[in-house]
């Protein structure tokens, strides 16, 4: 009998390759502690302490810290630098830190060492292995998030392009409309002097024919 030969065709959705993009760093607990589409490994790094920096604003990115964090400044060659301590939110390990607690949307600067794209080989209570934290149901939510924020610049640019296209349009009427303010004025004027005009020729007039009125009754007597 001939062989036959099987061929099948794999199939991946736009999302699974989008999540593949994603990379997974965690903690030495085993926990989940930062996402981001770039390796850690290939972001730009401080010169001071080696620490990875992350732009949120360039890249899609997601720390599992806890909320609350620390202060805590550091004594540089240049001088006094305030670090904003991030934790992770299972054993408190220092994961990362900012330049300050305030501005959520600054720079990220994630430490050398302090995670891994491998999940420690932390177990739980009755011996079997830790799955990640939840990864993958985070990762998901990382990409809706980012989907969503770009739809939101993209909608807060076309708002802004519609609101200079009304802008343009409202200026353009209010000149048309002060172009006919100026032509009504100018016409009331003329028309003003017109009519002073004739009112003026009017009262020459009678002035002449009363005086020859006045002329002819002298003769007359």
């Amino acid at each position: 009998m001939p062989k036959v030969i099987s061929r099948g065709v794999i199939c991946a959705s736009k999302d699974d390759e989008e999540e593949s993009l994603l990379k997974i760093n965690y903690c030495v607990c085993g926990q989940w502690a930062v996402i981001c589409d770039k390796r850690l490994s290939e972001l730009p790094s401080r010169t001071t302490d080696g620490a990875f920096v992350i732009d949120p604003k360039a890249r899609t990115c997601k720390l599992n810290t806890a909320k609350e964090g620390e202060l805590v400044v550091v004594n540089r060659s240049k001088g006094l630098e305030p670090q904003y301590r991030l934790r992770c939110s299972k054993c408190s390990c220092k994961i990362a830190y900012r330049a300050s607690a305030e501005d959520v949307d600054g720079l990220i600067y994630v430490l050398r060492n302090a995670t891994s794209e491998t999940p420690a080989a932390a177990t739980s209570g009755d011996g079997s292995a830790v799955a990640g934290g939840g990864a993958a149901t985070v990762t998901k939510q990382v990409l809706v998030a980012a989907a969503t924020a770009a739809k939101l610049r993209e909608g807060k640019a076309a708002e802004a392009a519609g609101g200079m296209a009304t802008v343009a349009e409202e200026e353009e009427r209010s000149a048309l409309n002060e172009v006919e303010k100026s032509y009504a004025a100018n016409a009331s004027i003329v028309e003003k002097m017109a009519g002073g005009s004739q009112k003026r020729a009017r009262e020459i007039e009678a002035a002449a024919l009363g005086s020859r009125k006045k002329g002819k009754g002298t003769l007359g007597q």
